[in-house]
């Protein structure tokens, strides 16, 4: 694929409602700027990139040099072994202000006999505390643990969480975005997501890909926002915009 010049990018994306990402890997996909060439031209105006591992934050890190492209930093649980590594997020974070938050982090039932609940918690936590220090938001992952994550995250009412590929229940949904944090739908809309795009204000929504470990690319947003907006009776592009806002907003771009 060749590449497309940054004037020509910028003049059709203009054309097209303003879309981004809120989670996805960039650095793992073979040819990441032939991908960010080709979703800008669609309209992708910002994507956020998101670490988890040692490896993972450096290529976040790395694919800030593009433009649109914003990375957040972080130790998941499947990496607890790289914890002792947590001390780098915050210096990461200091030199490059396009690192606009930590994450992923937070709690998964797949790891639990692995390094135990206690350990994931500890981890956890350490790094909201970072988070705390910075001003920066979290974004979470909570794979079977929502309830757990809940009651960690009413320990820090002064952070920001952005909830990843949200799994939880819509009570759970409405009690964290009456705290002021975002849910996060991924591609998969199963009925609990539906129940929240329905039920949930979309000033408290946002929309991701996980990709490429769940959807094929950041266009794959144009789905989730295309049911959102037949499920709230709101236009497509007002409701890109509007969503693309909340983003900015929760991130401070």
């Amino acid at each position: 694929m060749s590449q497309l010049s940054s004037t020509m990018i910028k003049e059709t994306a203009m054309e097209l409602p303003e879309m981004s990402d809120a989670h996805c890997h960039l650095e793992l996909f073979k040819h990441p700027l032939e991908i960010i060439e080709r979703v800008r031209s669609e309209g992708i105006r910002m994507i956020i990139t998101s670490g988890g591992t040692v490896e993972g934050n450096m290529g976040a890190v790395e694919m800030t040099g593009y433009d649109g492209v914003f990375a957040t930093v972080g130790i998941d649980p499947s990496a607890i072994g790289d914890a002792d590594r947590i001390e780098d997020l915050e210096m990461q974070v200091r030199s490059n202000p396009k690192i606009i938050g930590i994450g992923e982090i937070g709690l998964d039932s797949k790891y639990i006999d692995r390094y135990g609940l206690d350990l994931q918690r500890d981890i956890f936590r350490k790094q909201i505390n970072i988070a705390e220090e910075l001003d920066i938001p979290v974004v979470v992952h909570a794979r079977g643990m929502m309830k757990h994550v809940v009651e960690i995250v009413h320990e820090f009412p002064r952070v920001r969480f952005m909830m990843h590929f949200f799994d939880g229940t819509l009570e759970e949904a409405q009690k964290l975005a009456g705290m002021g944090h975002l849910i996060s739908i991924p591609p998969r809309l199963s009925s609990n997501r539906k129940k929240v795009i329905k039920h949930l204000d979309i000033s408290n929504i946002v929309v991701e890909t996980d990709s490429p470990v769940a959807g094929n690319s950041p266009s794959d947003v144009k789905e989730t926002l295309e049911f959102i907006s037949k499920m709230k009776g709101i236009s497509f592009y007002d409701v890109a915009s509007m969503i693309t806002g909340n983003l900015k907003r929760f991130f401070y771009i």
